[in-house]
């Protein structure tokens, strides 16, 4: 990415920068993405050899092939007591009492506020009367279970558990299930956030189930994960998307293997419930938002 290009091009040169990478979530999309970050500073495969790590690549693979149920922090704690620190707000107190941090030339006691919370109290029932019941209804999980559709009114995140849909009655996908349970707390964080930040995600969601069923019906496969994102992000003829299909046709599946009458019935209620969260979100306006009131009022 230009992102990556750009702190490629800080880090350059010699002497050595000395600069600290500082992350609350260094793994999203999996454990790799922190394998890339480390490669911002780490040069060699080999550099943790000497902990037994000869080369972090394949120290990576092997923790990415580790059931996500059964992964803990261990298949990566070689390499991570080697580059990471952590210090909590009680760590400090307990094993650096009477620490100074210098201010304007002069040593300050570092010191830590009490935290006092007090709540402050707004509705959304005057502008989205029953919308928070609908949204509880449309987002209680159900047991996925083979042949088993959604509830009316339920997402199932067909989008994220296509395991569930195919023919041969696989055991659905345990990775795919965590993720839809992820997305669905997402979308209450989303709203905890703002009623743009809700309306905005669920039309993102909505556009990449839209894709699949493009993908599905005009091409025949399916794609999941980053790579219908890719996919999403294609842009050109014929010719070049035929290109796309053949170089990304290890991650794509058939669509013989799959029951898509199901599969697509899923993913066009799970779209239409989506979009229709977001048009009711998108209709507050900022002067209406109880939430921006009391927030100005507070200020």
């Amino acid at each position: 990415t230009l992102r990556a290009e750009a702190v490629r091009r800080l880090l350059a040169g010699s002497p050595p920068k000395e600069v600290v990478l500082i992350t609350a979530t260094p793994v999203n999309n999996s454990l790799m993405d922190l394998y890339h970050l480390l490669r911002f500073f780490i040069r060699s495969e080999g550099e943790f050899a000497d902990v037994g790590v000869p080369s972090m690549r394949e120290h990576f693979a092997r923790a990415m092939a580790i059931d996500p149920e059964d992964l803990t922090a261990e298949a990566l704690f070689d390499i991570l007591d080697q580059v990471a620190v952590r210090r909590t707000r009680p760590f400090i107190k307990k094993y650096y009492p009477g620490a100074t941090i210098q201010i304007d030339g002069k040593p300050v006691l570092v010191t830590f506020p009490t935290p006092r919370v007090r709540r402050v109290t707004y509705a959304f029932a005057g502008v989205l009367p029953r919308f928070f019941d609908r949204l509880e209804e449309a987002l209680e999980g159900y047991e996925y279970e083979w042949g088993v559709p959604a509830p009316d009114g339920v997402i199932s995140m067909a989008r994220y558990v296509p395991s569930m849909y195919r023919n041969d009655r696989s055991a659905i996908e345990n990775y795919q299930v965590q993720n839809a349970g992820l997305l669905r707390s997402l979308l209450l964080k989303r709203f905890e956030s703002s009623t743009a930040a809700f309306a905005s995600t669920c039309r993102t969601m909505a556009g990449s189930h839209d894709a699949l069923l493009e993908m599905i019906r005009d091409e025949g496969k399916i794609a999941k994960g980053r790579i219908l994102a890719d996919w999403i992000n294609t842009e050109g003829d014929d010719e070049e998307v035929a290109v796309w299909l053949e170089a990304n046709e290890d991650d794509l599946e058939d669509i013989d293997d799959y029951d898509v009458e199901r599969l697509c019935d899923a993913l066009e209620k799970d779209q239409e419930l989506l979009i229709e969260f977001a048009e009711v979100a998108e209709g507050i306006r900022p002067g209406d938002d109880p939430k921006l009131r009391e927030l100005i009022e507070e200020l």
